[in-house]
């Protein structure tokens, strides 16, 4: 995440300074899982023959015929914008990504680093097959790392996505969905109440591929 700009901003660029250096990607962890991302760099849909445009796409085509076409493509300029609305959910100038990251300079607005105020969107493995109300989108909360976090959009059947501001957040982290995490907590009233239903339904709705651990509390 971007630190606070303490360079210098004038009219004449040679009386400008510039505050960070070029942005250089982190290695990722060791064990961190593998994902697949199919992106069309600087190409707009309107150019593809699945939609009556000039570049043959016979994959495209064949999902077309089929009746399976997708809408609401987000194009920008270059690759490096691109990823950070993946990061994000934002329009790239907003991330800071206004051009590549190797063009990257030391100013707001294209400096190469998401700033701190633009949430980072977290993938959370579970959704409505798990027992997860499709109604809780946009609606719910989730507990990482002691704080809430709002769920972000629609629930699918596998996955949710999470806003989780300017929380730091890591592959792995522990999301309590119902329960108690440091000082918060979620209580099936207090979900249920967001939804309109009652408890009972919450927790009732659980599904059966969720596996259940029994623990027995000491004898006293």
């Amino acid at each position: 995440m971007a630190r606070k700009f303490k360079g210098r901003i004038r009219l004449d660029i040679r009386d400008s300074k510039q505050d960070w250096p070029a942005f250089l990607d982190a290695n990722a962890p060791k064990g961190a899982p593998n994902v697949l991302i199919i992106l069309y760099d600087d190409t707009g849909q309107a150019a593809w023959s699945a939609y009556g445009g000039r570049i043959n796409m016979p994959t495209l085509d064949r999902l077309a015929k089929n009746g399976l076409t997708y809408t609401q493509w987000h194009t920008t300029a270059v690759c490096s914008p691109t990823r950070s609305t993946f990061l994000t959910g934002r329009n790239h100038h907003q991330n800071g990504c206004g051009s590549i990251s190797e063009s990257a300079v030391g100013f707001p607005g294209y400096s190469g680093h998401i700033p701190q105020e633009n949430a980072t969107i977290a993938t959370v493995p579970v959704g409505y097959a798990d027992g997860y109300p499709r109604a809780s989108s946009s609606r719910a909360e989730v507990l990482i790392r002691g704080r809430r976090c709002r769920v972000a959009g629609n629930v699918t059947m596998d996955q949710l996505l999470v806003d989780c501001g300017e929380l730091p957040v890591e592959t792995g982290d522990e999301v309590v969905l119902l329960g108690r995490q440091g000082d918060e907590s979620i209580r099936a009233e207090d979900w249920a109440a967001r939804l309109g239903t009652i408890g009972y339904e919450i927790v009732c709705g659980i599904s059966p591929r969720v596996p259940r651990v029994l623990r027995r509390s000491p004898s006293p």
